[in-house]
């Protein structure tokens, strides 16, 4: 949780059930909160055999060896993997990010830590109207992402989908208000 002052602190009270995690978070003074959920970091493994990127994951359940044909599953095992083949790691992560005001917003936890990928908001989400729309730029590393895919989803509609301009700029247009996930 980043309190509207920029202070960082952990979420401390937390109960996760079956399908939903419940958080209590303390909005001790008037401003804008940034409450992030973040995922453990994961590696994942693949190589190209024949034109065609597989994972490189151990086979699992029992039995020790993959029942199908390697053509027709996407994964090969470290086992089968040549000696000189070339696997390539990719990490990646998770993060949810919702923003929560009480009483006047504020604007410091809409600033931007110039690592990994990144939406810098131009205005507080508390602040967006629907014949204003949202802009936005995307950055990797503080740097903006030109032609950038960006999707903007509502419950039970179709995703709208925008790219970003040479410099990582979006403007997306909403046709009616709700609540939407980027």
């Amino acid at each position: 949780v980043i309190s509207p002052p920029g202070v960082t602190t952990n979420i401390t009270d937390a109960t996760t059930l079956k399908e939903v995690t419940l958080a209590q978070i303390p909005l001790a003074e008037d401003g804008t909160y940034r409450i992030a959920l973040k995922t453990k970091p994961r590696v994942s493994k693949y190589t190209q055999i024949d034109g065609r990127w597989l994972s490189v994951r151990p086979v699992r359940g029992a039995g020790g060896l993959p029942k199908e044909a390697m053509s027709e599953r996407n994964y090969v095992t470290p086992e089968e993997l040549a000696k000189d083949a070339k696997v390539i790691e990719s990490i990646s992560s998770r993060t949810l990010e919702t923003f929560v005001t009480k009483g006047r917003s504020s604007d410091k936890v809409l600033e931007t830590t110039g690592k990994g990928l990144e939406v810098k908001l131009s205005k507080n989400p508390s602040e967006i109207y629907l014949d204003q729309g949202l802009e936005f730029d995307v950055l990797f590393d503080g740097q903006p992402i030109k032609g950038q895919t960006v999707q903007i989803e509502q419950a039970g509609k179709a995703p709208l989908e925008f790219k970003s301009d040479d410099k990582g700029h979006v403007k997306a247009t909403f046709k009616a208000a709700g609540t939407y996930l980027l």
